[in-house]
């Protein structure tokens, strides 16, 4: 995760992940015509992250997200979240997620004997599929 200062925000060791695109079908019924038109729109992305906490990064993290939401930041300040993909065959790919706004920040402190953990659910305009080779 990347915050709007482009300070690299390693938030601790990712549990699990998701992505989804978010695409709607249009349908559209016209007299005379014996089906219906469609079309598809894009979107945008959303995703969840759960993360087992590390270091002070979430914190600073979870306050930078809040005073953009504030707007004690400029409301234009972007964050990136960049997923790498690895697959089997020894290619990868890597998704990247710009901007990103964030919902609800849940931090969990389950017991003595569990980590803490961090989940995120965000929302992007856009997303780029990048690929690092050609595997």
């Amino acid at each position: 995760v990347v915050s709007p200062n482009g300070r690299e925000s390693a938030l601790g060791d990712v549990v699990s992940a998701s992505i989804t695109y978010q695409l709607d079908v249009l349908k559209q019924r016209l007299l005379g015509e014996t089906t219906d038109r469609k079309d598809d729109i894009f979107r945008g992305l959303e995703g969840e992250l759960e993360v087992q906490l590390e270091a002070r990064e979430a914190p600073r993290f979870i306050d930078t997200v809040k005073a953009r939401a504030q707007r004690r930041t400029p409301a234009d300040s972007i964050f990136t979240i960049t997923m790498t993909l690895n697959f089997p065959n020894g290619g990868s790919a890597r998704i990247q997620m710009s901007p990103c706004y964030f919902g609800n920040i849940p931090v969990n402190v389950g017991g003595g004997d569990e980590y803490v953990t961090l989940s995120l659910t965000f929302e992007s305009e856009d997303g780029q599929i990048l690929f690092a080779n050609a595997a």
